[in-house]
């Protein structure tokens, strides 16, 4: 678990509070299918405007993972990826609804770690300030 907590002292030196800091991904929530890049896999199932066979959805999930290569930055963000994605299959949703797809799953397969819920409800309730981090691509929302 990745904690860091500040305290922030008035002008006198004294103890207002203190400040968490948590990152989100594997430590406030966990992705029920395991690994992170399952979550292609499984948009490669919903992908599609048809039927398609399994390489071809692999296919898909190679493309996305080749995307996230090419566009990495510091900065990355899911637009900056799709903008990179390159698949000419004639049957593939268009990047905009990949995007709200790949944002679907992720909601479907994230869960919270319970022992982390409880500890940062303490945490608020002692007056403590909690603030989450994380290096994913993916936006506040």
């Amino acid at each position: 678990m990745a904690v860091v907590a500040f305290r922030n002292n008035d002008t006198h030196g004294y103890d207002k509070k203190v400040t968490y800091s948590f990152d989100i991904f594997d430590t406030c929530l966990v992705r029920k299918c395991g690994e992170p890049n399952m979550v292609f896999d499984l948009m490669s199932e919903r992908a599609f405007t048809k039927q398609v066979p399994s390489e071809e959805k692999r296919a898909f999930v190679v493309a996305r993972l080749e995307a996230a290569s090419k566009s990495w930055s510091d900065k990355q963000t899911l637009l900056n990826i799709y903008d990179a994605f390159q698949f000419g299959h004639p049957d593939i949703l268009p990047k905009n609804k990949l995007m709200e797809l790949e944002l679907t799953v992720e909601r479907e397969m994230l869960s919270p770690v319970k022992d982390m819920v409880n500890y940062i409800a303490s945490l608020r309730e002692a007056g403590s300030h909690i603030i989450f981090i994380s290096d994913m691509y993916l936006g506040e929302e």
